[in-house]
């Protein structure tokens, strides 16, 4: 009888721990969340701007069969502006989303030739 009590009490406490552990878990999960949207918001923001403010380094990496390179790289330097302000407010968050997805596809030959160029 008294193993069953402290086999009941320790389940009971394991079970007390799990169930805490599952609503700190959820609530750090949220808050994670919540920062890394943000952070990387501020960095596609960042990027965007840079892409004005080091625009040299930007023409450098455009594959010599594109044509318009300064145009490009002023788009893309927009387009990751407004993306990463679409992804601060929650009605926009879907739709900045999938934008930075296209963007990321869009802009992959130029990752291509900066490894390239740098390799």
């Amino acid at each position: 009888m008294g193993i069953r009590h402290i086999d009941r009490n320790l389940t009971r406490l394991q079970l007390d721990l799990l169930l805490y552990l599952i609503v700190i878990d959820n609530e750090l999960i949220l808050y994670m969340y919540r920062i890394s949207l943000y952070v990387m918001a501020l960095l596609y923001l960042a990027a965007g701007i840079n892409h004005f403010v080091n625009q040299e380094f930007y023409l450098r990496i455009m594959p010599p069969w594109l044509q318009w390179h300064t145009e490009l790289v002023i788009m893309s330097g927009i387009c990751e502006i407004l993306f990463s302000l679409l992804l601060i407010f929650p009605s926009t968050r879907r739709i900045g989303s999938w934008c930075i997805i296209g963007l990321l596809i869009a802009i992959f030959p130029a990752n291509v030739q900066m490894m390239l160029n740098y390799f």
